[in-house]
């Protein structure tokens, strides 16, 4: 639709590593995307999640070329931070 309307598309992402590894998927095949917004601040969750995660420099940043979304998780990071049950009270 935005191709169609030459339209600009500009993403905004704040971190997650599979959304990041997503969004530049996306933005390796839709021309109108011409800008990534990104926090790029150090974010340990972000960056140990994947075996090699991708990494912004000087206002760039690579579209990973592996199968799928192109990144690796690294099980052992997504074990430590796996939360195994989730209670939420409704009973106010």
């Amino acid at each position: 639709m935005a191709e169609n309307s030459s339209c600009v598309v500009a993403p905004h992402l704040f971190n997650g590593a599979l959304a990041l590894a997503a969004t530049l998927q996306l933005a390796a095949m839709a021309p109108t995307i011409q800008l990534l917004e990104s926090d790029v601040r150090h974010n340990d969750l972000r960056e140990s999640l994947l075996v090699d995660a991708p990494a912004f420099s000087y206002g760039a940043v690579s579209i990973p070329t592996g199968p799928g979304l192109g990144v690796e998780l690294d099980r052992s990071q997504v074990d430590r931070h796996r939360v195994s049950e989730t209670t939420i009270d409704l009973t106010g």
